[in-house]
């Protein structure tokens, strides 16, 4: 069996109530040391490292022990985890930090900065995120291929990347909350969701960007709160590739679904969803980034096709727009709908300006080119490498050629 296969199974059989918020969160026993182990943990865990113990420990409880698994399972639920959900993790990480710091380096000293970078698995990298605390870019890279059968071709295929760069130019006092959504025309009962999100004060820029080389299923329960709009919450996620069919089914140990791949296929450019279970149940899909589209109160025995081709959109906000939240455009101060040419484009740069007493976007589409200083250290980097081996090499070749090269035959002068 696949490691996608694996890591799916492993996910519908997690409860995430054990993983969020950490049950596993007592400082003394997440730096405890191995009985075999000798030497002294060189550096504390961070948040994402006690959030592999907790599904390590949840994982064992199902049977599964097999690391790899685990590590992708983990890497998958932090990226798709909250901003709250990982700031409670991150707040247990500074205690172990300030633990270690008191136990191996002596009383205040400050533990190492290196201790607080984020650890990123080679096999799939945390959730990146922006906040309306933090005005910092988000980047969304890719490192794995969604296909069950992944080889060396597919794997380390160049995808387009595309780039949304959000400029507020409104000189307004407070912050905006720029929200980019998809609409898909194929599935109109469908409801849109907020998928990339910032926000930014005036004269302030943050850059979204996203690939075309990663999909997903979802199983989620709608909610709306009284003043504020409806919002899904995700409670299944498994990795999907387009073409696949996935099936929902009651679970026989509890009261929960399951979403399960199927063996058929369909279109090269559909998802489909098809609920098996005995109640209606919120299914929906997504992208590098977070679910986007959701289909609500999907009957038993009904599917959900998703043909994506989607239409990709961008408002501003004067409120702060929650993840995963069902996006009016009738509350939007600005809307517009963002088609990137066909010509190479794969920059849109849109700036937010205020004019005649309100918010308006505008668009300009643009390439993103290899910056002049990454290309001058490329090939300073390729001339080192040149004069270091390819010429030496050469140089000792044509030696050794002329060594063992015969002489020249003499000249004999013949009467």
């Amino acid at each position: 069996m696949s490691l996608e296969y694996l890591a799916n199974t492993l996910i519908n059989l997690l409860d995430r109530k054990n993983i969020f918020p950490p049950q596993l969160n007592n400082p003394e026993h997440l730096l405890s040391v191995p009985y075999k182990r000798i030497n002294p943990p060189t550096r504390p865990p961070n948040g994402f490292l006690i959030c592999r113990k907790n599904v390590h420990h949840e994982a064992k409880s199902k049977g599964q022990t097999n690391m790899r698994v685990i590590s992708k399972v983990s890497g998958f639920l932090w990226r798709n985890a909250t901003l709250e959900e990982k700031e409670i993790y991150e707040e247990l990480a500074n205690q172990v930090s300030l633990l270690y710091s008191q136990k191996y380096h002596g009383q205040g000293q400050p533990p190492n900065p290196y201790n607080y970078t984020y650890y990123h698995p080679y096999y799939y990298y945390p959730y990146p995120y922006a906040s309306h605390r933090h005005n910092e870019n988000i980047f969304y890279h890719s490192n794995q291929n969604n296909n069950y059968t992944n080889s060396s071709d597919t794997m380390f295929a160049e995808m387009t990347r595309y780039y949304i760069d959000v400029i507020n130019n409104t000189g307004i006092g407070e912050a905006l909350a720029f929200c980019v959504y998809q609409k898909m025309p194929s599935t109109p009962f469908s409801d849109s969701v907020s998928w990339l999100i910032t926000s930014i004060s005036s004269g302030a820029v943050s850059t979204l960007s996203w690939n075309l080389d990663k999909y997903l299923v979802a199983l989620a329960e709608y909610s709306q709160k009284r003043g504020q709009g409806g919002t899904y919450v995700n409670k299944k996620l498994a990795m999907a590739s387009l073409g696949t069919s996935w099936q929902i089914r009651d679970n026989i140990e509890d009261d929960s679904q399951l979403l399960i791949p199927l063996p058929d296929t369909v279109n090269s450019n559909i998802i489909k969803i098809i609920n098996k279970s005995s109640r209606p149940t919120d299914c929906g899909i997504g992208m590098w980034g977070g679910t986007t589209i959701f289909e609500r109160n999907l009957r038993p025995e009904s599917a959900a096709v998703f043909k994506i081709e989607p239409e990709y959109w961008i408002g501003v906000f004067a409120k702060e727009i929650r993840r995963n939240q069902v996006v009016d455009d009738s509350i939007a101060l600005d809307s517009m709908k963002i088609q990137f040419p066909n010509s190479g484009f794969n920059v849109a740069a849109v700036t937010a300006i205020y004019k005649d007493e309100k918010v308006i976007l505008k668009v300009n589409y643009t390439r993103r080119k290899l910056p002049f200083l990454i290309k001058c250290l490329w090939n300073l980097a390729m001339t080192t490498f040149k004069t270091i081996f390819i010429s030496p090499f050469v140089t000792t070749y044509n030696c050794f050629k002329s060594m063992f090269k015969p002489p020249f035959a003499k000249k004999v002068h013949v009467d």
